[in-house]
């Protein structure tokens, strides 16, 4: 998205249309109005992902995601690929189904980049033990894919990051704005 070039209203007398283009369409890009809504997109994984144990020494494994519960803006959402330049609010939650081992959850740009990641213990985590994470307001830049991958270090063998309904494990992204 281009940078807005604002009036200066110096020696203008502003009409319907002015306002129109320097008011009223960038507030509703930034609230969302339906007729031009700000990129926002919801994916969940519909059946459970098995987190590998790297053979006892841990690994990361990502998570599948494969249904859109709600797009606006995003014209590939499987994986989800920025749409605009700008920033973003990422977000991302799974459920593990066991206590025993160390896992983790983190939010990827590209494949390479880690922007948000939380960890939790093995021992006395509840089951299932919910991890979520979250970036704040991150630069991405159109062509950006998330993707969101999950952490065991189990002695012996896979765990699973459950589907537990509409809710886990779910990726959504939020266009906040195109600078902080």
């Amino acid at each position: 998205m281009a940078e807005p070039n604002p009036a200066t209203w110096a020696a203008v007398v502003p009409d319907d249309t002015d306002f129109n283009t320097e008011i009223r369409d960038p507030l509703r890009w930034l609230l969302g109005h339906s007729s031009n809504p700000k990129p926002f997109l919801r994916t969940r994984g519909s059946a459970p992902t098995s987190l590998s144990n790297g053979g006892g020494s841990g690994a990361w494994t990502e998570i599948d995601l494969d249904t859109t519960d709600e797009n606006r803006g995003f014209v590939t959402a499987l994986p989800a690929t920025i749409p605009v330049d700008g920033f973003y609010d990422v977000g991302a939650m799974i459920d593990v189904d066991v206590e025993r081992s160390n896992k983790a959850l983190r939010i990827r740009k590209n494949g390479t980049d880690t922007i948000a990641q939380d960890d939790r213990p093995g021992v006395g985590s509840p089951v299932p033990a919910r991890i979520t994470a979250s970036t704040g307001n991150v630069p991405l830049v159109a062509g950006d894919v998330i993707t969101i991958e999950g952490y065991n270090d189990a002695a012996s063998g896979a765990i699973d990051a459950l589907a537990t309904g509409t809710w886990a494990p779910v990726l959504w992204i939020e266009y906040v704005a195109t600078d902080n």
